[in-house]
């Protein structure tokens, strides 16, 4: 019996693969350039999300191309704007920003709104300005649609009922949108363990709930069923958790706070995630290939396939949210991973879906959704997820190029689209 590796394999079945995203062969397509040969991808683009979009845009229309495409086994250094990529913890940043960018959330106060002095007194804190039209958008949505539990805990805090404590409900804070919170005691209630209605994942929860602390708030969890049957107990906890919270008192940023980079002139990162002080040694080379485009652009599976799991990679610089589908071919089963997506594309999603071939099952995000990236979609092939969920490197240092390309193969052996990039 003849004997194929799974390259081959996949080679034998290309021209059945369906387009993973709209495009016919008029279609033009422009190879994007992000290594050290593009000097035109400076650090002052690189680290403004606002201005790289406008740079991938700009790109896109001076050649009439409808997406750009490329970047399998690329070695980039557009990765220089994230510390996800340097070898160290992945940590979630907030942009700098002009005063004039800010976006108070004064909207976001009920009937009996705190006056500006006691908003002074408490420190209130700016949304994130770059993420704060499409989060109030969302939180409006959500204030109109409460689930039930959400509406029997607000009836039961709103207008200080609680002890004269002041509540606000789907406020948004840095990148999240809150169910509740007392702002003078800096205390998150939120009921499921959800923030922003993401799907209840206990390592995303754990993210989260270490970024508000990173800003100052605590945060306590009740689930549906304890507001819904055990309103009483859950009302003491609260209470408690207030008196025993003391008023933190700061003053008003002015400025927000600077987001840090790997710049050229940063230190990289060794194996063992110690500073080294030279450029170059975290991770640079990329394993998927990327199409950049228009936002919401439409993402259809391209054979037959089952979702084996999903996240929201939230860190500045990630993937955002994430998809990863199982398939299998003649026997042999392997994965392809959806970067970059919207949160509506993980909304109602489970583990074990059935995705068919040509079906639309995602869409490219934007930025405070997919990572802080202009929008695209990493596409990614992987034969084994090596007990990963939710999430897989799309990024590799030089020295483990060989380990991960021949578990990562060239993503357009499904795609087809690299022949018509010029």
């Amino acid at each position: 019996m003849e004997t194929i590796n799974f390259e081959e394999r996949l080679m034998r079945h290309r021209s059945e693969f369906a387009r993973v995203v709209p495009f016919e062969p008029e279609d033009k397509l422009l190879q994007m350039d992000f290594t050290s040969a593009n000097k035109d991808l400076t650090d002052e683009i690189l680290n403004d999300t606002n201005r790289f979009i406008k740079y991938i845009n700009k790109k896109l229309s001076d050649a009439n191309a409808k997406y750009g495409i490329g970047g399998y086994d690329e070695n980039r250094t557009v990765y220089r704007r994230s510390r996800v990529f340097d070898g160290g913890p992945s940590p979630t940043t907030t942009l700098n920003a002009s005063d004039s960018a800010k976006a108070t959330s004064r909207w976001e106060g009920e009937e009996d709104a705190e006056s500006l002095v006691e908003e002074d007194t408490i420190g209130y804190r700016y949304a994130d300005p770059y993420l704060y039209p499409v989060l109030k958008e969302y939180a409006l949505q959500n204030r109109n649609v409460p689930t039930q539990a959400e509406e029997v805990l607000w009836n039961a805090l709103k207008t200080k009922q609680l002890d004269q404590y002041k509540f606000r409900r789907q406020h948004i804070i840095d990148k999240f949108i809150a169910d509740f919170v007392c702002l003078k005691k800096r205390l998150v209630i939120e009921v499921d363990g959800l923030i922003h209605q993401l799907p209840d994942n206990k390592t995303n929860d754990e993210l989260r709930t270490n970024i508000l602390y990173e800003r100052g708030f605590s945060v306590i969890r009740f689930s549906n069923d304890e507001v819904l049957y055990q309103l009483d107990s859950v009302l003491s906890k609260i209470l408690e958790t207030l008196k025993q919270k003391n008023i933190v008192r700061v003053p008003v940023e002015t400025e927000m706070p600077e987001h840090k980079v790997v710049s050229s002139k940063s230190e990289g990162r060794s194996s063992d995630g110690l500073p080294t002080g030279k450029v170059g040694m975290g991770r640079s080379l990329h394993l998927g290939i990327d199409i950049w485009g228009k936002p919401y652009t439409k993402v259809m599976a391209p054979m037959n396939g089952i979702v084996h799991s999903f996240a929201f990679n939230n860190a500045y610089g990630d993937y955002g949210a994430t998809i990863i589908l199982t398939h299998n071919l003649d026997g042999e089963t392997f994965h392809t991973l959806y970067g970059h997506l919207s949160l509506n594309s993980i909304k109602n999603l489970h583990e074990g879906d059935l995705v068919k071939k040509g079906d639309v099952f995602c869409e490219f995000g934007i930025p405070f959704e997919n990572g802080q990236w202009p929008p695209h979609l990493h596409f990614q092939i992987i034969k084994d997820m090596q007990g990963m969920k939710g999430d897989y490197p799309g990024v590799c240092a030089l020295s483990e190029r060989e380990k991960y390309l021949s578990n990562c193969l060239n993503a357009d052996i499904v795609l087809n689209m690299m022949r018509y990039a010029g």
